[in-house]
């Protein structure tokens, strides 16, 4: 179960937003290494070698919330994936979108 609100708050947001749909949610160390295999596909050279998943302590990682997301731009929909981590000051939302069949081709593996 999720304790920090700051994670709460921005879930809400999104809910709310009308562009926005939540296709699949994923919670605890499991969203968080699911969003990092999946940003490491997306990204090899970037953040292949880990070190931002250090930023956060194992509790931090447990609390995380994994989100795959549809977003409507104008006419087109992106599919992304958003990961809600940490907490005060090291709190972060960690995402990225792609077009559809891009981020397909990317995530095949994964989706």
């Amino acid at each position: 179960m999720v304790r920090n609100q700051q994670i709460i708050d921005s879930l809400n947001r999104l809910r709310a937003d009308p562009k926005v749909k939540i296709y699949a949610m994923v919670k605890g160390k499991k969203g968080f290494k699911l969003a990092q295999d999946m940003l490491n596909a997306a990204d090899d050279e970037h953040l292949a070698n880990d070190s931002w998943a250090s930023k956060w302590s194992e509790q931090e990682k447990r609390n995380a919330i994994f989100l795959l997301i549809g977003k409507k731009l104008r006419v087109n929909e992106k599919i992304g994936i958003k990961l809600l981590v940490g907490s005060g000051d090291n709190f972060a939302g960690v995402g990225e979108l792609h077009p559809k069949k891009k981020a397909l081709r990317i995530w095949k593996d994964f989706i």
